[in-house]
């Protein structure tokens, strides 16, 4: 489904990681019976271009629509699917929609949690007195999701403010729950090593959860031979320093996000793009040449033409 997710020579493919997401969701759009349309947290919308593709949707005569406060659903949807971040701020959105929409004959709403579902999101639905207007209240596990051939994302932007200045850990038991997911998928990791206080909290918890599957440690060695744990406290500096890759440096400028770059329509002279729009153009190319052209400096480009001439 995404070739930029191949890569020859690697060991392990990342494309089984984005198949058994689709495949969880999949089966969860299949227990539901009846027209349906799928809600997205804001912050989903980009996790969910990661894991399928737009026709997906489209073949099974599914909506995707973004979560507002003004969000206006059709009367003719039998089913409304919620996909969100677990974050009991959203819930009051989601009781305004159950009091001005519920009221349809047979209608009933759905909610698929990611990574997790949230006690705390449920208590606050009772609280509101419309938890008996939800079907299904379930979980998507998506903890790592592939973003290159050789790179996963958890797509929480402000995980280390909330472990450091929150003291919130839960991102740290979301690392631990994808690093028991990746065993399973690619075979036990035969040597582990970590620096910090929070990398020796992440392999804690990870023992803690593979106790009962003892092929993640007793069993014969997978497709990943070692993986290093870094605790971000170790090191803050190096996110602060200047990308020097092309690919890195158009980063800085605009900004990649998802593996897709929003460019301003200022710079094309096209008719198409003179409205207004914001064109999106997909960064990652299958062409092993462009990404090494994309993952190189100015100056290790540049000899390598000169050699060419």
């Amino acid at each position: 489904m995404f070739p930029y997710l191949r890569s020859p020579g690697q060991r392990f493919n990342l494309q089984l990681l984005q198949e058994a997401a689709y495949r969880e969701l999949v089966q969860h759009l299949d227990r539901i019976e009846g027209s349906t349309i799928i809600v997205l947290d804001e912050a989903m919308i980009g996790p969910f271009e990661l894991v399928t593709k737009p026709k997906f949707f489209a073949d099974r005569g599914i909506r995707l629509v973004a979560l507002k406060p003004d969000l206006v659903l059709p009367k003719d949807i039998r089913n409304i699917v919620y996909v969100l971040r677990p974050r009991v701020s959203l819930m009051d959105q989601l009781v305004g929609h159950v009091k001005a929409y519920g009221q349809v004959g047979g209608r009933q709403f759905h909610i698929l949690f990611a990574p997790r579902r949230s006690c705390l999101c449920v208590n606050q639905l009772q609280n509101k007195g419309v938890i008996g207007s939800f079907g299904r209240i379930d979980e998507l596990s998506w903890s790592f999701l592939p973003l290159d051939a050789d790179v996963v994302t958890m797509e929480i932007p402000n995980a280390y403010r909330d472990v450091s200045i929150d003291g919130d850990t839960s991102s740290l038991y979301q690392v631990a729950i994808g690093l028991v997911q990746l065993q399973r998928l690619y075979g036990r990791i035969p040597k582990i090593y970590g620096k910090g206080v929070q990398a020796q909290r992440v392999w804690d918890q990870a023992k803690h959860l593979g106790m009962e599957e003892k092929s993640l440690y007793n069993g014969d060695k997978g497709a990943i031979d070692q993986l290093i744990l870094l605790d971000r406290g170790i090191d803050l500096l190096s996110p602060l320093a200047t990308q020097l890759t092309y690919e890195g440096l158009i980063d800085e400028f605009y900004g990649i996000r998802q593996n897709k770059l929003n460019l301003p329509a200022d710079l094309f002279s096209s008719d198409k793009t003179a409205e207004g729009r914001r064109p999106e153009e997909h960064l990652l190319e299958t062409s092993e040449k462009k990404t090494i052209l994309m993952h190189s400096g100015r100056a290790a480009v540049c000899g390598a033409a000169q050699q060419k001439l």
